[in-house]
C-alpha cells in the first residue's frame, strides 16, 4: 500500500508539475519536475502512512483468548496431559480455532475425540486449562 501510495503521488505530482512549469522537450525542466514530484511524493506517502497508521490497529486478534473461556473443543492430539495437548474450538465469531491446551491438575486425561471445556488461560504458556466436558467446571 505504500509503494503503491508514493508510485500513485509521484506520478500525480509529477503531472501537475509539468502543467505548472510547462515542461514540453526541454530536459533542464524534466530534471526540476522530477526532483520537485519525489520530493512532494515522500512527505505526501508519509503523512498517507500516518494516516492509515492511526486508523488501523496495529495488531490486535479477531478472537480474543479470554473470550474463548467456558467453551467446549474437541481433543486433536493423541491425548492432553499436563504439559502438552491440542484442541480445535469454534470462536464467537464461528471460526475454527486449534489451540494449546493441558489438562488441570487431578482431572481425568482427555483423548482425540473427546469434548473438553476450556477453564483457564496461562498468557505465560499461552495455553489452555481443560476439563473433560463430562466432569465439567
Amino acid at each position: 500500500v505504500v509503494l503503491m501510495t508514493w508510485f500513485a503521488s509521484w506520478g500525480v505530482t509529477g503531472l501537475v508539475c509539468n502543467k505548472l512549469i510547462g515542461v514540453k522537450s526541454f530536459p533542464p525542466l524534466i530534471a526540476i519536475s522530477l526532483a520537485a514530484a519525489f520530493v512532494v511524493s515522500l512527505f505526501s506517502t508519509r503523512y498517507f502512512a500516518a494516516l492509515i497508521a492511526r486508523t488501523f490497529p496495529e495488531s490486535e486478534p479477531a478472537t480474543r483468548d479470554q473470550d474463548l473461556i467456558g467453551r467446549t473443543a474437541r481433543v486433536v492430539s493423541g491425548r492432553v496431559t499436563s504439559t502438552f495437548g491440542r484442541a480445535v474450538v469454534q470462536a464467537p465469531d464461528g471460526y475454527r480455532l486449534t489451540v494449546s491446551c493441558r489438562v488441570r491438575n487431578g482431572s481425568e486425561l482427555p483423548v482425540r475425540g473427546d469434548e473438553v471445556i476450556l477453564v483457564d488461560y496461562d498468557p505465560n504458556t499461552r495455553s489452555f486449562e481443560v476439563v473433560k466436558a463430562e466432569e465439567g467446571f
